[in-house]
């Protein structure tokens, strides 16, 4: 069995995550290419929801906006949520198999 963590150490992850914020195309794509059978791609996809999510709660915690704007931010924050959750479910399977 191939050991899918064996390329992650304890700065790797922080490293990757440090790597997005600084890069210009994040979140819209990952600044480094995964290859789809590693575990990276799980770890960047699962950072990009979050990510996703950070900004959008940051969006519906404003004060200066409408109702209206705030309750498209729950909106989109819920949708992301559930998004990552069946990420997780993938990922699990993905790790089981």
């Amino acid at each position: 069995m191939v050991n899918l963590f064996s390329n992650i150490d304890n700065n790797k992850i922080s490293e990757y995550h440090d790597l997005c914020h600084s890069s210009s195309v994040w979140p819209k794509e990952s600044p480094v290419l995964h290859e789809e059978d590693s575990i990276w791609i799980w770890i960047e996809r699962n950072h990009k929801y979050n990510c996703q999510l950070w900004g959008e709660e940051d969006k519906a915690r404003r004060i200066n906006v409408g109702d209206n704007d705030i309750a498209i931010s729950v909106i989109l924050t819920n949708l992301i949520k559930r998004e990552t959750m069946q990420l997780r479910v993938l990922m699990k399977k993905f790790l089981i198999n």
